[in-house]
Order: C-alpha cells, then sequence, then structure tokens
C-alpha cells in the first residue's frame, strides 16, 4: 500500500461493490448447509466403498491454512511493499490468523512505507476440490523515519476468494473484495476536526499456489483496484495495482 495524498473521497460511491460482496457471502452461507449434508454422505460411501488397506493420497500444502494446531511462516514481496512477513497459527485447518509486518525502505525515485497488522482467514464453503475463503487483513501504517515518515493511516482489505485445487496439488484462484483506507486522526475525530482523507474502493484478484514440497508452496497474487468496475483514477497510492509473490511452509 502506497503512501495517501490528501484527498477527500466518498464512501457512497463504494457502496455499489459493497452490496455485490454481501450478496456473494450470503449466498455462499446458504449453499453450506446444503453442502455439509451432502459431504458426510459421500465421505460416508467413500469408506464403504473402498477397499482395505488402500493407500491414502497425500494432502498438498495449503498456502493459507497450516495443520490444525500448528503454525507457517510466510515470506513475500511485490507492489507497493518490498517486503512482507508472516507469521500464522491455525487452530482449525479452516482458520487461521496472521500476524503481518512489512514495508518498503525510501529509496531513490521511491518514498518508502512500513505496515504492521493481523490478517485473519476462514473457509466460507467446501464442495468437493473447491472452496470458498474470506481474508480480512487489517493492517497500521505507523510514522517511521527511512520508512516514508508519514502521518499514521490504517487499511482494511476483505476479499472473498473461490479457489479451485487440482490433483496435481495446483491452486488457482479468483477473487472480490473492497480496500478501505483512511489516515488514523480523522478517525479519531470522526472527520468532524480533521478532512477526512481516505476512502472505499472495489478489487477484483486472481491467485494460485504451486506445491514444491509436502509442506511448502510458492504462491502469487494480483489485484485491481477499481472505482465501481473500472481501474481507480483517485487511488491513493498512484497506480491500482497490488501484487505479490512469495513462498509459504508450515512448520
Amino acid at each position: 500500500m502506497m503512501p495517501m495524498d490528501r484527498t477527500r473521497t466518498s464512501f457512497i460511491e463504494a457502496a455499489a461493490p459493497a452490496r455485490l460482496l454481501a450478496i456473494i457471502i450470503a449466498w455462499t452461507c446458504l449453499l453450506r448447509a446444503g453442502s455439509a449434508r451432502a459431504q458426510k454422505f459421500q465421505s460416508s460411501q467413500a469408506v464403504m466403498d473402498e477397499p482395505i488397506g488402500s493407500p491414502q493420497p497425500i494432502p498438498a500444502p495449503d498456502y493459507l491454512f497450516a495443520p490444525a494446531g500448528t503454525f507457517s511462516i510466510t515470506l513475500a514481496s511485490g507492489i507497493p511493499l518490498l517486503g512482507i512477513g508472516e507469521l500464522t497459527y491455525s487452530p482449525t485447518d479452516r482458520f487461521a490468523m496472521g500476524g503481518v509486518v512489512a514495508g518498503t525502505p525510501d529509496l531513490p525515485g521511491v518514498q518508502g512505507t512500513a505496515a504492521i497488522g493481523l490478517r485473519p482467514r476462514g473457509v466460507v464453503l467446501v464442495e468437493g476440490s473447491w472452496r470458498s475463503v474470506l481474508v480480512v487483513p487489517v493492517l497500521y501504517y505507523p510514522k517511521v523515519p527511512g520508512f516514508g515518515d508519514r502521518d499514521p493511516w490504517v487499511l482494511t482489505r476483505p476479499t472473498l476468494t473461490l479457489e479451485k485445487t487440482f490433483v496435481s496439488g495446483v491452486r488457482l484462484s479468483a477473487g472480490v473484495g473492497l480496500i478501505a483506507a483512511a489516515c488514523t486522526e480523522s478517525l479519531f475525530t470522526l472527520g468532524l476536526e480533521h478532512t477526512v482523507m481516505g476512502g472505499v474502493w472495489s478489487t477484483a484478484s486472481l491467485g494460485g499456489a504451486v506445491p514444491i514440497s509436502a509442506h511448502t508452496s510458492l504462491f502469487g497474487e494480483a489485484s485491481l483496484i477499481m472505482r465501481g468496475i473500472v481501474p481507480a483514477s483517485d487511488w491513493l497510492g498512484g497506480a491500482p495495482i497490488v501484487a505479490l509473490v512469495g513462498i509459504a511452509t508450515s512448520l
């Protein structure tokens, strides 16, 4: 996420993408109950039909969720954050909470930034080799000399993805979501004493992951930041693109 210009942005324009995200979430929740019953029946049928002593396939590594009760580490690099590190704990195989540290130092022609925060995510729906995941990172950008040295601000980016896992363990996903950002000063005063600097935009993303061992995956993601359904010309970070590549491994 790039530093913000002092710009007044209307939150009303984000109502349409917000309604779209709400409809998708409601739809997946309605399907979940029926999907759970179908999966239970299919699992019991598979157990009865499976020959005794047949070998079980080795599950592909999951770059979002470590095995239940374990930790995972993620290292990544991208635009606008040059370095990203995350330590994640997964109490179950369908929910995880990650602690994130990221930053880009001041470079010739580039004003840096730094961020810390949390990245909770959870599985909303599973249907065979398909699943839907809700990821809601919340990041705080403090004032740090050598990393932009700007007024603090906060950002959140809820994203709902639909992901397909292939027999090879390769995962491909697409998602929609929102990205909201504001300076902390305007949040604390509710915009009454200071001009609200920030806004809300919609996002569309594509991603994927490739297993390289039983515990490790390479992954990548690219997102387009939009105003409605067109690339945002008023995005506070400059070019309306967020992209990263990285490696995730369970411990």
